[in-house]
Parts: C-alpha cells; structure tokens; sequence
C-alpha cells in the first residue's frame, strides 16, 4: 500500500497501475467510474493537469520507499 503512495506522489504511472490487478476507480459522489488500464491513465492525466499541485499524502507516506 506504502508503495502506491509513494508512486501517485511521484506520478510514477506504470508503478501505481502495477499494484492493482485491474485499475478501476470509483468515485461514488460523482457517480462516475474509470475501469481498465487506459480510463485509469485518463483520470491521472486529467486531474494532475487540471490540478497540478494535487498530492496523495498519506501521514506514513513521508517515509522511505519499501522497494
């Protein structure tokens, strides 16, 4: 889980999209979801160019990668 973390902190793509075993993101307020590989790309790209500075933070996320 740490790994993920770190990896949307770093928008390190390939290495988030590897800790799921099919990418699906739900987001229930908006009621809208991106569900495979290339709808999951879709939504990163999207809100990091819309929102730049977005970080995923995580209060253990500040320590050094497990890998």
């Amino acid at each position: 889980m740490l790994d993920h973390f770190h990896d949307e902190v770093r928008h390190a793509w390939d290495d988030v999209l590897s800790t799921f075993p099919h990418p699906r993101y739900e987001l229930i307020p908006q009621m809208v979801v991106h569900d495979g590989d290339e709808a999951v790309r879709g939504y990163y790209t999207y809100t990091r160019t819309a929102f730049p500075t977005r970080t995923t933070r995580s209060s253990r996320c500040d320590t050094a990668p497990t890998r």
